[in-house]
């Protein structure tokens, strides 16, 4: 007789019955949403692992002059970069190494000390022991592929007492301890046979299943040495391509830059730990933001944060800072205020400290510090307050046990350096196509983290100082242009796109595709760069040189160590022929004299903000403005021809004279036969008003003008126009504002705070000799095969007989102080100026001669200056003479 099955075992085994079928429906619905509907996707991402895409650098384009001869060339180099973190990860040499300090230490030498604490020393010992380990016997390696798995430890604590003190010292962390069986995993992998062992979950499975670590690994000690060996070849070669014969400096730059990376992660880890500190202390990681400023100074006081910064003087000027002035001022109230307990003990400390001394500039730094102490001056600084802070909550007692509140250091560590691939580190400049192909070709040196990139190589032409240094400007290292139309040519516009960045190009891209053979495969969609178009100036090359010879014979001569420059403009195409200044300096200087301009820019700028928002005395802000347009002045880093109206102080005087004289006439204000009761000159008409430069002619004439009107006559021929590509706007209403607020008998003769480059009175002598025909001038003649013409704007109406008579009395000026018949030769018209110099340089004069030549039919207009000279402009006028002279004669 069959017995029943029980109702409950019945329905206990359709529940498991239906729960299969669920879970058998359910993967059915996974496999067909596998399989069909996220098959795309699925074999997108794939694709996308095994694809990679490189952007393309295109190159800047050259600079020529006008006849194609080269001033500034883009060279074909590349920069070997390189990644310390998966270099210290992906080698094998390294990976021998950390293997057998954790199982097998006994083999390595017993030398293996302590890394230097020293820079210099810390990495020829990384690279001692780097070749100590690629040298390792062979019975080294079969004691390691010897070991027993089970035998095998990655206890946590095991590991970081075997690493302590040999290669991970402390204060030397590359691998948190938490990291440690991560890494031993990675170099098992990496020694062992790659096509059975590839991923730590098949390591670890080998590992339970085999019984010696060779067998896991599926690998001998001849494999390994070998594929050592290779890893070495590969590096070596490429040493011998860059360092050839020198391996050993190729290796240090290796370990140098892996010094760098590491302490630029402690840096890192050291702010993010301040940081979380003081947001939970503090409530907030941003100082400057969220706490005002007397809750910083009872921060400060509470931690005795004084100022380190005492005395810092610039290399330009003695000024005293912030501190010291504080101290000063303290000590002032000290003597002026209320006599009480308290304040007699501050005085009395201050007194001991000082030691009968009065000048504060006498004392040491930590005098300084300790009077600062006394009289309770707190540094204010948040990134101060903030590290001292830090500083007290880290050495409080049990810090190391509540650390983990605040943030693991280990675990940042492991995050920032190791495993995401850290900061790329430059380590040759300006490598050859050999380097950049060996790198591109070779998926062994790529997998330990080199690559190339295109480097922005620049030749300039020309002697140690290099052809218009200034004026052309330079590109640093990274293809980043610093000043001059390096700069401008890169990030300029104007209407129509003519000069829309020509020198910079555009990048292009790369994508490959990793095929299953191991080798690359260019996709389609890639784009080709299109490297920056060739821009050709309207310079001269040899006249450029030529001029910029006489024009430090022209500061340097009769005149002593001055600024000079002169231009010259081609009338008739408004084409900049010559733009010189002089003092010059070496084209290797340029980097370190363009950052102190900028230096010196930004303390003006600080200081301006500083007065404006009522911190500064308008007498201390005039102090600092002056210093520091004083040492801009002498610089000589920027270009006088263009900027010395901009710069320093630079009236054009007399030079305006024939601008006015053409208008007083026009405008019928005077007539050619009125004639005037000169106090100095006698009884003149208005050509000899010009020729003799006559001052209270212009005075009376100016009077007749008005201010207004007079500004307005100058610009009409220029004056503070900018000039593409040369004078800013900004520049042109600044002063243009100034002259505006200034007395009319200074604007009608150039003096007073009327300031001009040489390039901007050159550019209005153009439309004098022009007659009226206003043109632009230019200083780019072609973009690629665009070529530029300059623009022609209104004309200004003035009758023809009033320029002859202007042109006459200027050719006689030039008579005067030419010697011989040099000017009746070459057909020189021209006007002296000699303007009046104000502050610290009172006293001395800017000498001017400025016109054009031939005088029927000018050819060339020109302008030139020596600053802060005792000198008179007529002294300048033989100069422009040769000037001449150099233009006409390359003419022929």
């Amino acid at each position: 007789m069959t017995t029943p099955i029980p109702i409950r075992s019945e329905r206990r085994l359709g529940v498991v019955f239906v729960f299969f079928i669920l879970a058998f429906a359910v993967l059915l619905l996974r496999l067909f949403q596998l399989q069909f509907l996220d098959a795309a996707e699925i074999g997108e991402r794939v694709q996308n692992r095994r694809t990679k895409t490189e952007k393309l650098k295109a190159f800047r384009g050259n600079i020529l002059d006008r006849n194609g001869r080269p001033l500034a060339q883009a060279t074909n180099s590349y920069d070997l970069r390189f990644l310390p973190a998966k270099f210290r990860e992906a080698n094998r040499i390294d990976a021998l190494q950390d293997l057998l300090l954790a199982w097998c230490p006994e083999v390595l030498p017993s030398d293996f000390a302590v890394i230097p604490k020293r820079f210099a020393d810390r990495k020829k010992e990384r690279w001692r022991r780097f070749r100590t380990a690629f040298e390792l016997r062979k019975e080294g390696v079969d004691q390691l592929l010897h070991l027993r798995c089970s035998e095998l430890t990655f206890d946590k604590q095991v590991l970081v007492e075997r690493f302590a003190g040999i290669r991970h010292p402390r204060g030397e962390l590359i691998l948190p301890p938490s990291k440690l069986k991560r890494r031993l995993e990675l170099a098992l992998i990496l020694i062992a046979d790659n096509e059975v062992c590839h991923d730590r979950r098949t390591l670890r499975l080998r590992l339970t299943e085999y019984e010696t670590l060779g067998d896991a690994l599926a690998t001998t000690s001849e494999r390994i040495r070998a594929g050592r060996e290779a890893e070495w070849e590969r590096l070596r070669h490429l040493s011998d391509e860059i360092t050839p014969n020198h391996s050993e400096a190729f290796f240090l730059k290796i370990f140098e830059a892996e010094q760098r990376d590491i302490r630029r992660v402690k840096r890192y880890v050291e702010r993010s730990l301040d940081d979380q500190i003081c947001a939970i202390e503090l409530g907030t990681h941003d100082l400057r933001r969220d706490l005002d400023r007397q809750t910083l100074q009872n921060l400060a006081k509470d931690l005795r944060v004084v100022s380190t910064g005492f005395r810092t003087q610039s290399k330009r000027g003695t000024s005293r800072s912030d501190q010291t002035q504080a101290i000063a001022n303290a000590l002032m109230a000290l003597d002026e205020g209320d006599k009480n307990e308290v304040t007699a003990k501050k005085a009395e400390a201050a007194q001991t400290i000082m030691g009968g001394r009065r000048d504060l500039f006498s004392l040491e730094n930590y005098e300084l510090e300790s009077l600062a102490e006394v009289l309770e001056i707190w540094d204010d600084n948040p990134e101060r307050i903030k590290r001292e802070f830090a500083k007290k909550i880290k050495n409080a007692p049990g810090f190391a046990q509540r650390r983990g509140t605040y943030q693991s250091i280990e675990k940042e560590w492991a995050r920032t350096l190791q495993y995401k691939g850290g900061v790329p580190y430059t380590l040759f400049r300006g490598c050859g196509f050999p380097v950049a192909a060996r790198v591109w070709r070779s998926f062994g040196l790529r997998d330990l983290g080199f690559d190339v990139s295109a480097a922005q190589g620049r030749k300039y032409w020309g002697n140690a100082q290099g052809i218009a240094s200034q004026l052309i400007g330079r590109c640093n290292s990274r293809g980043i242009p610093l000043g001059g139309l390096e700069s401008s040519l890169t990030r300029s516009r104007k209407a129509g796109g003519v000069f829309d960045a020509p020198l910079v190009g555009k990048d292009g891209r790369q994508t490959s595709r990793h095929e299953l053979d191991g080798s690359w495969r260019t996709l389609e969609g890639s784009i080709e760069p299109i490297h920056g178009d060739d821009v050709y100036l309207t310079l001269d090359r040899e006249l450029q040189a030529r001029a910029e010879t006489l024009t430090a014979e022209m500061s340097r001569g009769v005149f002593g160590e001055r600024g000079a420059a002169v231009c010259v403009i081609e009338v008739k195409t408004g084409e900049i022929m010559v733009l010189a200044s002089s003092p010059r300096f070496p084209g290797s200087d340029y980097m370190e004299r363009f950052l102190n301009e900028a230096d010196l820019r930004r303390e003006r700028a600080a200081a301006q903000n500083s007065w404006e928002s009522g911190d500064t005395s308008t007498e201390e802000f005039r102090l600092t403005r002056d210093r520091v347009n004083s040492d801009l002045e002498h610089l000589a880093f920027f270009e006088r021809s263009v900027e010395g109206g901009n710069v320093s102080q630079s009236p054009p005087g007399s030079v305006l004279k024939p601008f006015a004289a053409a208008g007083l006439l026009q405008m019928g204000l005077f007539t050619v036969d009125e004639i005037f009761d000169c106090p100095e000159k006698g009884l003149i008409n208005i050509w000899g008003a010009v020729e003799r430069s006559s001052n209270p002619f212009f005075w009376e004439g100016a009077k007749r003008f008005g201010r207004k009107n007079l500004i307005s006559w100058y610009q009409r021929f220029g004056m503070f126009r900018p000039i593409p590509l040369l004078t800013s706007g900004h520049s042109c209403r600044r002063r243009l504002k100034q002259v505006e607020n200034d007395a009319i008998k200074n604007i009608v003769i150039g003096q007073g705070s009327v300031s001009m480059s040489v390039l901007e009175v050159a550019s209005m002598m153009t439309n004098f000799a022009r007659r009226g025909r206003i043109i632009e001038p230019i200083i780019v003649k072609q973009i690629g095969d665009r070529v530029i013409h300059a623009q022609e704007l209104p004309r200004v109406l003035v009758r023809d007989e009033f320029f002859d008579g202007i042109f006459g009395a200027m050719s006689l000026v030039a008579q005067h102080y030419v010697p011989g018949n040099k000017a009746l030769e070459i057909g020189l018209a021209g006007k002296t100026g000699t303007a009046e110099l104000e502050g610290k340089h009172k006293g001395k004069y800017n000498a001017w001669f400025a016109g054009f030549a031939p005088v029927h039919e000018p050819r060339f207009a020109f302008a030139v200056v020596v600053e802060r000279t005792h000198l008179m402009g007529k002294a300048t006028a033989p100069y422009a003479a040769r000037l001449i002279e150099l233009m006409t004669g390359a003419a022929k």
